[in-house]
Formats: structure tokens, C-alpha cells, sequence
């Protein structure tokens, strides 16, 4: 057994999937002060700077307005709200992804249409452009989650739209500064596109946060009513009903602090992705090619034997982590939703994640591919 191994098995200290602690100095400065001045100003709830960072979040995406919010989930079902899509209506999704992607269209009245996701794990525009042909069902929009830091090409999402007349809904929950392969970055085409800032995300506040970008004037009042239980105007009047979900000012001001720290840690998750593709290629099948592109929100990969490979790694004191378990349509809560998704099926049992964040040192990289190595060597 590897010397790292024996370690970790005496110690009980595995390499963390994820390990959130703030270990940069400065940064961690930075945000004591950023929470040392709302302690003395007592505004948490509403100040400048939630205004602030809608401003600077909706600049650095070249659109024309931001609604920050409380957690990405929200930003989902209050920006579906504002698109005004038929109700019972169907809008085509994946069925690999995270549930808040489905149950945002329960929450507004409407049908998920499952259609197929490509080998990447992203929603397959092909089976998309089959539904919409083919589909006896009335269509309101297409659901794109960008998963695992990647994103779908949002030049052919344009041209559906503009060939079907259906909106887009961009889920940029995991693809904060990720582009596609034509460069372009996430959350600048969907008529809303939806972030969160939960703290395992590659740009986190300390506890849940999310933001909705759009262009269309018209839904700014209204987005800034529901995100205060439907209240419009100093008066409180109630115009619909609506959930309480503000971004609170002491988020939106660690988030700003956060943004400044962002590019360093984005590159070390560059590295780390580098290291794995270049020693797994010939065991794992990574989903990340355009490592330049990508967040690097996890690692994700595609492998034989999974079940068995993530015993041998947690044994080995690794904590890997399968993200998606099921597809959407295998809770109890989704079963019975229409969809034909074949190659999901067949991918979602592949899948697994290994230990992906900056505070990984070279060693405990090393230390993994050893290991992941050593399983299928054996």
C-alpha cells in the first residue's frame, strides 16, 4: 500500500471532495472587513451593496439587468415567472441534472419534456430539435442546466429560438464564467439565465445566494415585487403572491470581495483538471476536453466499474462522489413526466466525480491518479 494510503487510513484525514476554508490571507481579510462594516452599519437585509453587485454581476455578463436573490433555486422558478409562459405548457429539459431544474417548472404550472443528453452529459440539441418537430405537445421554452462547468452551444440555442419561437432558460447554476466552444459566456443569450452563489460553487458566498441576468425592461419591477413576497412600492401593496427570497446586503458584499479572488482559483482548477486528463485519458473518459473554457465546477468523467472504483478510492482515504444517482424521472416526485433519453439511461450509472477544488495540493493530485491507476491496474 502506497505510503499516502497508510497515512490516511491511520489518520482518518481524507482529501476532501470539497474543501471550502478560506486559506488565502488577504482574501480572508478582506471578507472580515467586508463583514465588520455591516456589524457596525446594522444593514444586512438591504443596502448599496446588493445594488452594487447587480450592477458589476450584469456589466461583466454584457446584460442589461441583474435581480440578485436568495438561492439559485429561486432564481430559476422567479425568472420562469417573469417569461409568462403558458400554463400546462411543456419545456423541454434534460433529465441529468440537479432536481432544482425540474421542480422550477412544477413550481410555475408547467410540463418538463425530457429529451436525450449528449456524451459530454449536456443537454443534446439534436434531441431537442426532434422534439420540438415532432412533439403533438404546445412548447413554451427549452431548460438548458449548463452542467460540470461546461456549456451548450448558445449560438444553436439562439437559432431555435428564433426558428421555434420558444424562450430560453439558461440554468448557469454550475457555469459562472464558463463558455462555450464559440467563446461565448454563459448566461449572455437566454431570455432569463439563472446563478447560484451556494458556497460549493466556483464563485460562493458564505451560505446560499443566486441571481437572475435578463434584457427585457419590462420584467424589472416585476422581478423586484416577487422577490419580496409580491410587494410593489413603499406602501407594501401586494399585487400576487409571491415568496420571500432577497439577496441579502451582507451576501452581495462577500460576493463582490469574492469576485476579486475568483481568476486565481479558476486557474488552479485548470491545473488540476490538466494533471487529471493527462494521466487518467487512458482509464477515465473525462467530460472536460476545452480546459481553457471550462469553470472546472467538479470532475467529472465517465469510467468502467464505477461502483467498485469509488470503494477502492474512499478506502483509500479519497473522498470521489457520485453526483447524480438517479435521473430526474426516478424520484417519486418526477415519475410519470413524458421524455426519451436512451444515452442518459445508459451514461448516468458511468459517472463520477473526483476530488475537484483549489485548496488540492500537487501531492494529493498525484496521490489520487496513483491510486485510480492502481485500481484498474490491479
Amino acid at each position: 500500500m502506497p505510503p499516502r494510503a497508510l497515512a490516511m487510513n491511520a489518520l482518518q484525514t481524507p482529501i476532501r471532495f470539497l474543501d471550502l476554508s478560506i486559506k488565502d490571507e488577504e482574501e480572508e481579510c478582506e471578507l472580515s472587513s467586508a463583514f465588520s462594516n455591516h456589524l457596525k452599519s446594522g444593514r444586512f437585509l438591504i443596502s448599496d451593496a446588493g445594488e452594487t453587485f447587480e450592477e458589476e454581476f450584469a456589466t461583466l455578463h454584457n446584460r442589461s439587468f441583474c435581480i440578485g436573490v436568495n438561492t439559485g433555486t429561486d432564481a430559476l422558478t422567479i425568472g420562469i415567472r417573469l417569461l409568462g409562459l403558458a400554463p400546462k405548457s411543456y419545456v423541454i429539459t434534460t433529465p441529468f441534472s440537479w432536481i432544482a431544474s425540474t421542480s422550477c417548472l412544477l413550481l410555475n404550472n408547467l410540463q418538463p419534456l425530457f429529451v436525450d443528453i449528449d456524451d459530454k452529459l449536456q443537454i443534446d440539441l439534436m434531441s431537442v430539435r426532434n422534439a420540438l418537430d415532432n412533439s403533438s405537445h404546445r412548447i413554451s421554452a427549452i431548460l438548458v442546466p449548463h452542467l460540470h462547468g461546461n456549456v451548450t452551444s448558445l449560438l444553436q440555442l439562439n437559432d431555435l429560438r428564433k426558428a421555434y419561437g420558444v424562450a430560453i432558460i439558461e440554468d448557469c447554476a454550475q457555469s459562472f464564467a464558463a463558455r462555450d466552444s464559440d467563446g461565448n459566456l454563459a448566461g449572455t443569450i437566454g431570455n432569463i439565465a439563472a446563478f447560484s452563489f451556494n458556497p460549493m460553487k466556483v464563485l460562493g458566498a458564505l451560505g446560499d445566494a443566486g441571481a437572475i441576468l435578463f434584457d427585457d425592461e419590462t420584467f424589472l419591477h416585476r422581478a423586484k415585487s416577487l422577490r419580496h413576497s409580491g410587494t410593489i412600492g413603499t406602501l407594501g401593496l401586494v399585487n400576487e403572491v409571491s415568496s420571500n427570497c432577497r439577496l441579502d446586503a451582507l451576501q452581495a458584499s462577500i460576493l463582490r470581495v469574492r469576485l476579486k479572488y475568483f481568476a486565481t482559483k479558476l486557474n488552479r482548477r485548470m491545473q488540476i483538471c490538466k494533471l487529471y486528463n493527462e494521466s487518467l485519458a487512458d482509464v477515465l473518459q473525462p467530460i472536460t476536453d476545452d480546459i481553457d473554457r471550462s469553470n472546472h465546477y467538479c470532475y467529472q468523467s465517465l469510467c468502467d466499474q464505477r461502483d467498485d472504483l469509488l470503494k477502492y478510492l474512499v478506502k483509500q482515504g479519497i473522498e470521489a462522489r457520485v453526483r447524480h444517482d438517479f435521473l430526474i424521472p426516478e424520484h417519486p416526485a418526477f415519475s410519470g413526466f413524458e421524455g426519451y433519453f436512451p444515452n442518459a439511461k445508459r451514461l448516468v450509472g458511468k459517472t463520477l466525480c473526483l476530488p475537484m477544488h483549489h485548496n488540492l495540493s500537487d501531492s494529493d493530485i498525484q496521490y489520487i491518479i496513483r491510486c485510480v491507476r492502481d485500481f484498474y491496474n490491479a
